[in-house]
């Protein structure tokens, strides 16, 4: 080897010798910190959430003894429980080594303890004893479970809270205080209350649709206040960016027809590019309907959070079937597997946006709707004639029976509820119709009606009824007739 070479090599390798024996170890600073030193709930509804903090002790030499008082604000959250984390043999991710003597370990939630912080609310104390050896490195002293008690009302400013390590001492197992130690409380912050958003099938309740009869429901969204029970509007702060969800129905009883996004413009009015539809479709066979589109942003992200109550959707539905027997069947109209998602807020370090630099999912709620089908009825009109031929221009009245059957008894249909062809009746009465072709009355009573020629709405070659029992239940019958000028 070169002797030059060699030389400096030598050189070298004496000088970090040296370098390593002058140098002093440098640990890191001793510190005891809650952790997570920040966490925040809300806006949503967060009564009643737990969460858990832990109070820990790091890099740390020679700790034999710790003494340790922690207070939280009682209004606000409550102690659930806690576990200290001590010995470590025992809890592995804890402080101090056995044996140990406890000292204290005492809960006093909003009651002063003697002796102690009047701040504090809970107090760990405890020591190793010999042989153990002292403890180094970091560790866990305890952690502590709460739960939320209140949330600011709508409208109310934020509320932060001191996750507050009261006092504390850390001790080496010759009773001398180990200092300096920095001390990071921890803060929780509680965001007001805002009534999350909600999908809504209306009218919630849809019957009296005879066979053949087309019906609308609307998916709207706005919010739910949980508190009050209310709909309420929206509010901008949750910026809903887009919507993925399902409809389902019972195809036996109704089919789709046709499906709309956004009807009246409501949810492109906040957006500069209007909305991207992405799935408009439908499955009659199935008994679904599949909807996906957002919002189109302007450049840059602009647009307007959305905000206030409108329909984003809205489904035409077609009755294909009456029932013969009583109760008639019913079908949820089923928003399903719903995705509600809010504009990206990376600025937002708390639920549910997290700081995401993504459009994220937004906890919402979801109302369905109940369709119910039609009971179907015999009707005979112009009992005795056949065919039912009828002149639309004729100034007479037309006769139509609503027959007693073994399924139904027709002296329960309330005649002030009945439409034909929408005219309503002049005239009842109770009696056994003869129907005439050679078939005599067969002993029940029925409800013949008489209405008006030409308040009759006739069209194509049948005429339907609808109306309702005394007891509110929705009846339909259809009989043939021949319009004759």
């Amino acid at each position: 080897m070169n002797k030059r070479v060699f030389s400096l090599l030598l050189m070298s390798m004496m000088l970090a010798s040296v370098l390593a024996i002058a140098v002093p170890k440098v640990y890191a600073q001793t510190s005891i910190t809650v952790a997570p030193l920040s966490q925040e709930f809300g806006p949503a509804s967060c009564v009643g959430t737990h969460f858990t903090v832990a109070v820990e002790v790091r890099n740390v030499v020679d700790l034999w003894g710790a003494d340790i008082q922690f207070g939280w604000d009682e209004t606000w959250i409550g102690y659930v429980g806690h576990h200290k984390h001590i010995p470590v043999e025992t809890w592995p991710d804890g402080i101090l080594h056995s044996p140990t003597i406890p000292v204290r370990d005492v809960v006093s939630e909003g009651v002063p303890m003697p002796d102690a912080d009047p701040n504090s609310d809970y107090w760990l104390a405890e020591a190793s004893m010999v042989p153990a050896r002292p403890f180094d490195g970091s560790g866990i002293a305890f952690h502590m479970e709460f739960v939320i008690l209140k949330q600011g009302a709508p409208g109310d400013p934020d509320k932060t809270l001191t996750l507050d390590i009261t006092a504390f001492t850390l001790a080496d197992n010759n009773g001398n205080i180990i200092a300096p130690v920095a001390e990071y409380d921890g803060t929780v912050v509680i965001h007001s209350y805002i009534p999350s958003p909600k999908l809504s099938v209306l009218p919630e309740e849809v019957s009296n649709i005879p066979a053949g009869n087309n019906f609308v429901s609307e998916i709207w969204l706005h919010a739910y206040n949980e508190n009050t029970g209310d709909i309420v509007d929206l509010d901008p702060m949750w910026d809903v960016f887009g919507f993925d969800f399902h409809v389902f129905f019972d195809p036996t009883l109704i089919e789709v027809t046709s499906v709309t996004i956004d009807p009246d413009g409501w949810f492109a009015a906040f957006w500069p590019s209007g909305i991207l539809v992405l799935r408009h479709e439908f499955d009659n066979a199935a008994g679904s309907v599949w909807i996906e589109f957002y919002g189109v942003p302007g450049d840059f992200g602009v647009h307007t959070a959305p905000f206030g109550q409108g329909v984003i959707a809205e489904v035409t539905f077609h009755s294909i079937y009456e029932s013969a027997t009583y109760p008639p069947p019913s079908c949820a109209i089923d928003l399903a597997l719903s995705t509600v998602t809010g504009w990206p807020h990376p600025e937002r370090a708390y639920p549910p946006w997290n700081g995401s630099t993504f459009g994220i999912y937004i906890e919402h709620f979801v109302n369905d709707a109940i369709y119910t089908s039609v009971r179907a009825v015999s009707i005979d009109i112009k009992p005795g004639s056949c065919p039912n031929s009828i002149n639309p221009n004729t100034k007479g009245v037309v006769s139509v029976a609503i027959l007693t059957t073994p399924n139904f008894d027709a002296t329960t249909v309330d005649p002030s509820t009945v439409l034909f062809v929408g005219a309503t009746p002049l005239r009842w009465t109770i009696e056994d119709v003869w129907s005439g072709e050679g078939v005599p009355p067969d002993g029940d009573l029925d409800l013949l009606l008489f209405f008006k020629t030409q308040d009759c709405s006739f069209s194509g070659s049948s005429a339907s009824l609808i109306g309702e029992t005394f007891g509110g239940e929705t009846i339909s019958g259809a009989d043939s007739i021949n319009l004759v000028p």
